[in-house]
């Protein structure tokens, strides 16, 4: 598994995580080219800091080459019952949601894949844990415009077309 995440002292886990090479897992052909619904800024790096380094108009096209999707802030997720090698009490943070029961986990000082069988209303007594702080998250997608300059956008939104799953 290949990842980024920077930590704080004051903390035992990573306070951020990057998960990159997300499209497959996204839905996203990145064979196909989207149609630009809004005029769209591209940043030269996945980061809201970084240099504009083009706009993709409304009314063209962009090839999407690569997603990554960052979270900024873990969820929290309290073990209400014995899991695995989770124990009931544990604490342990999500850090990404697929959408299909499964994410990756902080545990232990490492992280982990997992089955995500989590109570995301709370009231469940079928599922090992409950969220007490939910997980925050950001999917950039780096695009090719039709002038062939390549850059990054957090506005999905602005396509149309991009859901190879439906």
């Amino acid at each position: 598994m290949s990842f980024a995440a920077k930590s704080t002292d004051r903390d035992d886990h990573p306070t951020t995580y990057i998960f990159p090479h997300t499209a497959d897992r996204e839905c996203f052909n990145t064979t196909q080219r989207w149609p630009v619904v809004t005029n769209t800024h591209v940043t030269k790096l996945p980061d809201n800091t970084s240099a504009r380094v083009a706009t993709a108009r409304k009314g063209q096209t962009v090839q999407v080459l690569d997603t990554e999707i960052h979270t900024t802030r873990p969820g929290k997720i309290l073990v209400l019952k014995d899991h695995g090698a989770f124990k009931k009490g544990d604490v342990v943070w999500l850090y990404t949601d697929d959408g299909e029961e499964t994410g990756v986990y902080w545990y232990h000082s490492e992280f982990v894949g997992v089955d995500l069988m989590i109570d995301f209303r709370n009231d469940d007594e079928r599922f090992w844990g409950q969220i007490t702080q939910d997980l925050e998250s950001e999917l950039w997608i780096k695009v090719r415009l039709e002038n062939g300059s390549e850059g990054w956008t957090l506005h999905l939104e602005n396509f149309s077309n991009f859901d190879s799953c439906s």
